[in-house]
């Protein structure tokens, strides 16, 4: 018997940082930049905001792009995010009542004072069913049919994995917004 001319390599269908969520989806671990010793970046809006080009706001559809990724639609977002134990994930800070007019110009002072959500590893357990770390205070931005939305709620009112906020303009952003990446999983 002839030996095989070549092996064949087993791929996974996802990269390491990401989960298969159904047959079809990889999903993010982690809100961007997906990094275990990294803060989520947060201001962010869904697509970029082209009447203020200088106020540089990052957008989630150009940053997962560069990831050669995708902003997850609301059903992926949904489908990770479910099984997330409650009881595991913190209960939300004391409001603190925001400057707009700062938070609008993105002045690095007032988002830092506004921003109470834990670290990724502040609540180990807070890990959905797929494997996904939630981060509960935080709002991802997510696709939304033609358009975009958040995702939960964040810490001023929590929300769970069934949560949806579309009252924001696809540009609007605000400190205490963030993304999550997706991508179709390796046949």
């Amino acid at each position: 018997m002839r030996g095989v001319p070549f092996a064949l390599e087993a791929r996974a269908p996802c990269p390491p940082d990401m989960v298969l969520v159904g047959k079809k989806t990889c999903v993010d671990v982690l809100p961007y930049p997906n990094e275990p010793d990294e803060e989520p970046i947060l201001g962010v809006s869904a697509v970029p905001e082209e009447y203020l080009p200088s106020l540089a706001v990052r957008d989630c559809v150009s940053l997962c792009a560069v990831e050669e990724k995708r902003l997850c639609s609301w059903e992926e977002w949904q489908a990770a995010c479910q099984g997330t134990p409650r009881q595991h994930c913190g209960k939300p800070p004391e409001f603190l009542a925001p400057d707009w007019m700062r938070v609008a110009f993105r002045h690095e002072a007032e988002l830092a004072r506004l921003d109470q959500h834990p670290r990724a590893d502040e609540h180990p357990k807070c890990i959905s069913t797929a494997g996904v770390r939630m981060m509960t205070t935080l709002e991802e931005w997510v696709r939304f049919g033609d358009s975009y939305a958040f995702s939960r709620g964040f810490w001023s009112r929590p929300g769970d994995c069934r949560s949806l906020n579309a009252a924001h303009a696809p540009h609007w952003h605000g400190y205490a917004n963030a993304c999550r990446c997706c991508r179709d999983a390796e046949p």
